[in-house]
């Protein structure tokens, strides 16, 4: 019985190694001017969109990091956190793109034609929900039908709701957010531009997983001891 226990107990602990914790990065809490809440890089900048001479903004969260950075047509671009007076769950913005670095063009600082918003974290994780904003700073104004890219593949806008659960499991160190083409109306339109609002990503939990693998050793031990007897 005493044995039945052992491998029960090393099986319990092996199979909890994959437990997980989930982080949650609010891209859209920045408020102009910024009020308590607020979700900043830690680069150093009070309000991102007032920063120069950093094409980049690194955010770290639960003690994970992640750097925000930007391409347009092939070439480095500047990555950008825009504000919203007010923002709720909701009502808000989150990262862009301008499409140069030098001289920054302080327009356009959504995700539009030929941008690619790029997501670069200090460890593997894995990617299980994603908010979108659309270019004005909410969930409904989308075509029906519009797409964007994420690590390449083509997904819904999710106009109306706002969040996307990826297909699958996406599990790396490097996300891309890029418009798909097709329409854009740059006189304040319907458009498929958008707004990275939010990302849930889940990391092992170390120190967890160091714990049950001693736990689940030990159990073994036990069970060899019994038999050896």
């Amino acid at each position: 019985m005493k044995t039945l226990h052992l491998v029960l107990l090393t099986v319990a602990a092996l199979g909890a190694v994959s437990s997980v914790s989930a982080i949650r990065f609010d891209f859209y809490k920045l408020d102009k001017p910024n009020g308590a809440g607020d979700f900043l890089p830690v680069d150093g900048f009070s309000n991102s969109n007032d920063r120069v001479g950093n094409p980049t903004l690194t955010y770290v969260k639960d003690g994970l990091s992640v750097t925000a950075s930007a391409m347009f047509g092939g070439n480095a671009a500047f990555a950008i956190q825009d504000s919203e007076a007010g923002w709720t769950d909701v009502k808000g913005a989150g990262l862009g793109v301008y499409k140069s670095i030098n001289p920054i063009v302080l327009s356009d600082d959504n995700i539009d034609v030929g941008e690619t918003l790029i997501l670069t974290f200090d460890q593997v994780v894995t990617l299980s929900k994603i908010e979108l904003r659309s270019d004005k700073h909410g969930i409904l104004n989308w075509v029906d039908g519009g797409t964007f890219l994420l690590n390449g593949v083509s997904y819904g806008l999710p106009k109306g709701v706002g969040t996307v659960h990826p297909l699958g499991l996406l599990t790396g160190t490097v996300f891309t957010f890029a418009h798909s083409g097709g329409i854009s109306d740059p006189t304040g339109g319907p458009s498929e531009d958008f707004y990275l609002a939010s990302i849930d990503v889940a990391v092992p939990d170390s120190g967890s997983t160091l714990a049950l693998l001693g736990l689940g050793l030990l159990g073994l031990a036990g069970v060899a001891r019994r038999f050896l007897k």
